[in-house]
């Protein structure tokens, strides 16, 4: 079959595409790492999709980081069970910025709260069992937040959403989060103002 006759049977099939819906390679790009970076909230691999990524991120349109910023609450939201009535809010890079530093204190970067708050606590991280003492401790712990969050600088966002938590899921959180990341947080605490 010649080329030309090959080509007209193609077009036939395929079904007609709107120019408006041709997406360039830069906004494919972009539309990809935002998916990847939903993705992988609530995953082993957030970390290095974020660090990959968020520098691209960064540099979109103020319109676009403010959709992802409100995919991100909804994610959020379904990954936390936590919602944020912060949607109005995220209006510039400002806020985004403010999203995205949420989101790896969600998912990584909390060593440095977690160990104020367990140096805060007293208590021999190496050896306590996390789940028996928060569940025993209760609100030791919660009032140990609080205190954490009025010494230390946190992010409105996080502020946000350590004060208002549910109480059990807070406890949960905390006990998660140390767990998995007991030896980063015990380094810490070591050496606390390094």
């Amino acid at each position: 079959m010649a080329e030309t006759d090959k080509l007209s049977v193609l077009a036939s099939i395929l079904p007609e595409i709107d120019p408006e819906d041709v997406v360039s390679e830069e906004d494919a790009v972009v539309q990809y790492e935002f998916i990847q970076l939903l993705n992988s909230i609530g995953s082993s691999d957030f970390k290095e999709v974020y660090m990959n990524m968020i520098d691209d991120i960064r540099q979109q349109s103020v319109q676009d980081q403010v959709e992802l910023c409100v995919t991100i609450f909804k994610k959020i939201k379904e990954e936390y069970d936590f919602e944020l009535p912060m949607y109005a809010e995220i209006e510039n890079k400002k806020g985004a910025n403010e999203v995205y530093q949420f989101i790896a204190f969600l998912e990584y970067d909390h060593f440095d709260f977690f160990g104020k708050l367990w140096n805060g606590l007293n208590v021999d991280l190496r050896k306590l069992n996390i789940k028996k003492f928060c569940e025993s401790n209760a609100d030791e712990v919660i009032n140990q937040v609080e205190i954490q969050l009025k010494t230390q600088n946190s992010n409105q966002l996080v502020n946000l959403f350590l004060r208002t938590y549910n109480k059990e899921q807070m406890l949960g959180f905390i006990v998660e989060k140390t767990e998995k990341s007991r030896m980063m947080i015990l380094l810490t605490m070591l050496a606390p103002d390094v």
